[in-house]
């Protein structure tokens, strides 16, 4: 399974992430890679794949996978599904506003022959994890890489985080990813393959600028990756 945290995102360490997840728990990603760093950091992700014997090219090793991507519209997000499709993964984009940007990716996916199914989706309803896996389950099969990347940030002092401010953003930034990974593990683990990665920040580790309800959001992320770093496998209820 991927074990990931992140800081400013260089080429190698979002090949290394969108490839195989190993990455260091102290990083925190904070900032937008273009989406020319995106493709060339995914062209890096296994120069050892395997020569197509009808096209003369390298197959990548995730050709046929499928990813569940949320926050498809925005700039990451955009960013991680080009990638991706150009690395031969079939695509399931969610989006909550923007669905013409969505739409934009799916055109370009699709023209890369892919697969894409493109859903809405309020990721402050905690139903919507679990309907989001079984669609993509039923349209394009067992989701292989979950990119759990929607993300809300409302500036805000302390002072000013109303319970409604704090319980839109912990839910979008940080429930929704636990209940999505919830939902595609077990299929990772029957596969014996999976790959999860969270868009943190480094206001999970030192507060940043957007609000402690932001900055709690980014920091339960790592801690919950740190729980399936070494406890993926499934235990049995007391």
């Amino acid at each position: 399974m991927s074990h990931l945290g992140y800081q400013n995102v260089d080429v190698e360490m979002l090949a290394t992430l969108v490839s195989r997840g190993r990455l260091d728990l102290s990083r925190s990603i904070s900032d937008v890679v273009s989406l020319e760093d995106v493709r060339v950091g995914i062209e890096k992700l296994d120069p050892g794949g395997q020569p197509d014997p009808n096209l003369g090219e390298a197959v990548s090793p995730l050709t046929g996978r499928v990813a569940l991507l949320t926050g498809a519209s925005g700039g990451i997000g955009k960013g991680i599904a080009h990638a991706l499709a150009d690395e031969g993964v079939d695509l399931f984009l969610t989006y909550g506003r923007h669905g013409d940007d969505a739409e934009e990716v799916a055109v370009y996916a699709r023209g890369e022959g892919r697969r894409v199914v493109v859903a809405s989706a309020d990721l402050t309803d905690p139903t919507a994890p679990a309907r989001l896996v079984a669609q993509a389950n039923d349209e394009l099969g067992g989701v292989d890489i979950l990119v759990a990347n929607a993300g809300t940030a409302d500036i805000k002092g302390w002072q000013n985080i109303d319970l409604e401010s704090w319980n839109t953003t912990l839910a979008i930034n940080l429930t929704a990813p636990f209940l999505l990974t919830q939902q595609v593990l077990p299929t990772m683990v029957e596969k014996r393959f999976g790959r999860v990665l969270f868009i943190s920040s480094i206001a999970g580790l030192n507060g940043g600028v957007v609000g402690a309800h932001y900055a709690a959001s980014k920091a339960g992320l790592h801690g919950l990756m740190h729980i399936w770093r070494h406890g993926w496998r499934p235990t049995a209820s007391p």
